[in-house]
């Protein structure tokens, strides 16, 4: 028997399932009637290893696209009435790629891309999240595509790529108003 809607967690090499951005958004969507799958990447690199350097960081796809395609190859995405695929960094890369690979319309919650990502969101549904300080991004580059895909961008000033400023109420109270804005966004 299959839930009616299903969401599907993108990782970022070490952002993991556990760490606030997307604990709460799996809980959000387990909330509202999703069936939950996590996708979960065995690397051989760690994130300061790999930012920067192009090379790298196409292996790491490769390898975390094998390992995705791996733990998804069962899943009958058809069968659900809602598809929504929920990444963080290089996983919205992941995300953004394997719908397109296998024309699943899903939905994205896009939580602090990285360049490549935007590839994959032409003609997508999707909420973008960014924070001013991120260092794997550029902001220009981010708003500069959102605009040109129409997709809706939430800044967060002084906010890195785990959308933190290192102001503990300042970052809780930023998750509040990203999670409210995917209230809004989805349901």
């Amino acid at each position: 028997m299959y839930a009616e809607k299903l969401a599907v967690i993108f990782p970022g090499i070490g952002y993991t399932h556990d760490k606030p951005l997307l604990y709460y958004a799996k809980e959000m969507a387990r909330e509202h009637g999703y069936k939950v799958i996590e996708i979960t990447y065995k690397l051989p690199y760690k994130s300061h290893e790999v930012k920067g350097k192009e090379e790298v960081m196409h292996s790491v796809f490769e390898i975390a696209l094998k390992q995705t395609i791996d733990q998804l190859k069962d899943v009958e995405f058809d069968k659900y009435e809602e598809v929504l695929f929920i990444g963080k960094s290089i996983g919205t890369t992941l995300a953004g790629y394997y719908a397109w690979k296998n024309e699943i319309n899903a939905i994205h919650i896009v939580l602090t891309p990285v360049a490549e990502t935007f590839k994959f969101l032409e003609g997508v549904k999707a909420i973008v999240f960014h924070g001013t300080a991120d260092a794997w991004c550029d902001t220009e580059l981010a708003r500069k595509q959102c605009n040109e895909l129409n997709l809706p961008l939430h800044e967060f000033q002084g906010a890195n790529h785990s959308l933190e400023t290192k102001e503990t109420i300042k970052d809780i109270k930023n998750l509040k108003v990203i999670f409210k804005q995917i209230e809004v966004f989805l349901f």
